[in-house]
């Protein structure tokens, strides 16, 4: 047991076992001399902006600056009229002013973090050994261990070998007019390395432009005809190459649809009569010639093409007389626009009115294709004898943004049958349609 006392009030405590004092070796007579012992000091304040007189307060309440205020107002103002004018320590460019507490120490201020880390870096005076003008300090990393510094490529070389430019330019290069296998560096590829090291910003030429004059220079180096006469033939560097298929596919889509340069533009009329002068007495192949009939009927032309159809190659006889059915007088003019007409030009099932027909549509409520199978149609004398085909209460008018999906036939199937028609269509079954299909079909 040890004798201890209290070190706040000094009165003498019974004594503790070595175990019950703390580390501290500081004892206590109650919980409240303890509190009263290790409280903050009491400072007194005065306000900074304002200069009133203030309650004391605790050293903790106290900023590390060191500054009081009454209220937030004073604090407020003092920071926005005790602010300090500042420039960037590294560049020189000026900045916003700044409370003297967001100041460092050493009173240095930056545009941003690459000034700061630029102005810790040690610099050196530099002079191009060549032309003798003052270069802009440099980072010591970025020196060679030579010491020699230039101003640029051209510098370098002429100060190593004054006559390497005279020596490798025009003529006297090795590889001056040579292309594809006649040329000294032809099949052999730069590693990787050697790509980084020209590539990005460590080009010598990255962010530089050529002058009006080098421009000038380069336009009448050669003439188009000298230029043509380089490329062709076996001085081409792809003479006997081909694309991959992948390759192809890549260029495509480097050059179609808005990544195109020519993409929204228009040949003007003068230009069209060029291109028209120089294909005339062109004929196609009767390859191509197979080839666009081919695509005409997967593209489904529509208007008044009407007898193309029987010349059409490579497809089945279905298709070919499912076209002659649709393109021909009949349909389009005694059926198709009969339901239009019959409708006002809306659409059947919500009313909307389409600015022109070619955004309309004529749904055959039981599908065409079945109709064709029920009453065995094989020509086009059987598709006009045929009642149910030409039957204008079997057709609705729809907008084309409704009838773009097969999963709209398969909807109305599974709602109504093959066997309805217009006139069976209430108020009901047309709400239906309106608010649960179309919106299926909106979102597929």
């Amino acid at each position: 047991m040890i004798e201890c006392n209290c070190a706040y009030c000094g009165a003498v405590l019974e004594p503790r076992m070595l175990s019950k004092i703390p580390k501290t070796g500081l004892t206590f007579c109650n919980h409240s001399h303890r509190a009263a012992y290790f409280a903050p000091i009491q400072v007194a304040c005065k306000c900074a902006c304002c200069g009133k007189d203030l309650e004391s307060r605790s050293q903790w309440r106290i900023s590390k600056s060191g500054l009081a205020f009454c209220n937030r107002e004073c604090c407020d103002s003092h920071k926005k009229f005790k602010r300090v004018e500042c420039k960037c320590a590294y560049c020189g460019k000026d900045l916003p002013s700044r409370i003297p507490s967001s100041i460092t120490k050493n009173g240095n201020t930056f545009c941003n973090h690459k000034c700061r880390s630029l102005f810790k870096q040690k610099r050196i005076a530099c002079k191009c050994l060549y032309c003798g003008i003052d270069i802009e300090p440099r980072v010591l990393s970025k020196i060679p261990k030579t010491g020699l510094t230039f101003c640029n490529h051209s510098h370098r070389a002429a100060y190593f070998a004054p006559e390497l430019s005279d020596r490798m330019s025009g003529f006297n290069h090795p590889n001056f007019g040579k292309r594809g296998e006649e040329s000294k560096n032809f099949g052999k590829k730069r590693s990787e390395e050697t790509k980084n090291k020209i590539r990005g910003k460590n080009n010598h030429m990255f962010g530089k432009k050529h002058s009006n004059e080098t421009k000038e220079k380069i336009r009448n180096s050669a003439t188009t005809e000298e230029r043509r006469d380089r490329s062709l033939g076996k001085k081409n560097g792809m003479y006997g190459k081909h694309h991959s298929d992948v390759e192809r596919e890549k260029m495509s889509d480097r050059m179609s649809g808005k990544n195109n340069s020519n993409y929204g533009k228009h040949h003007s009329k003068e230009v069209c009569e060029i291109i028209r002068q120089a294909n005339l007495g062109r004929e196609h192949s009767n390859e191509t010639k197979e080839k666009l009939r081919a695509s005409q009927l997967e593209r489904k032309i529509g208007g008044f093409w009407n007898g193309a159809v029987d010349s059409i190659v490579n497809t089945n006889d279905y298709e070919i007389l499912h076209q002659e059915i649709r393109h021909s007088q009949k349909y389009i003019i005694e059926w198709r626009e009969f339901i239009y007409e019959r409708d006002g030009y809306k659409d059947f099932f919500t009313g909307e009115i389409s600015n022109s027909s070619g955004n309309l549509v004529a749904h055959h409520l039981k599908s065409f294709s079945i109709i064709c199978k029920e009453n065995i149609i094989k020509t086009m004398q059987d598709a006009i004898n045929c009642k149910d085909l030409w039957n204008v209460n079997n057709g609705v008018t729809m907008l084309k943004k409704y009838h773009v999906t097969k999963k709209f036939h398969k909807l109305m199937r599974d709602k109504f049958g093959e066997n309805i028609k217009a006139s069976d269509f209430t108020e009901e079954n047309k709400k239906y349609v309106r608010e649960i299909i179309y919106p299926q079909i909106l979102k597929s």
